[in-house]
């Protein structure tokens, strides 16, 4: 970890607590809709789009629920963790107010339009509708 100083690491949510606790962090927790995520593992391996939506892995994702909570009980008792929540869809839909909102949380004068370019909606192609 000593060379990652000063840098950015994507670290998956259950690792966060194997963190070594001599070092002080700043994390950007992103959330995403969990039955989103479970379908986009599912078309991952190797479903198809409408089979993924019809079949719901519960305990895979009451696990993937679990997890989470746990490490965020972790982070709030770590005196030497900041945490910024950062919601999926919310990048998205206004990249520019979410990368603002990243680069005051890491107190950096990051260049906002260009993190902004940086965000692909074609990416979110496993995105749940509500109609």
């Amino acid at each position: 970890m000593h060379l990652a100083d000063g840098k950015s690491l994507k670290v998956i949510a259950q690792l966060l607590p194997s963190l070594p606790p001599k070092f002080k962090y700043k994390i950007i927790f992103m959330i995403r809709d969990m039955d989103e995520v479970l379908q986009s593992q599912q078309i991952m391996l190797g479903r198809s789009k409408d089979k993924a939506s019809k079949t719901y892995p519960t305990l895979l994702a009451q696990t993937y629920r679990d997890q989470v909570e746990k490490t965020h009980i972790w982070i709030d008792s770590q005196p030497n963790v900041e945490m910024l929540m950062v919601n999926y869809a919310d990048v998205i839909e206004n990249p520019e107010q979410k990368a603002k909102e990243i680069s005051e949380f890491l107190g950096k004068d990051f260049n906002i339009k260009e993190m902004a370019k940086v965000v692909d909606p074609d990416l979110y192609r496993n995105q749940l509708t509500t109609n």
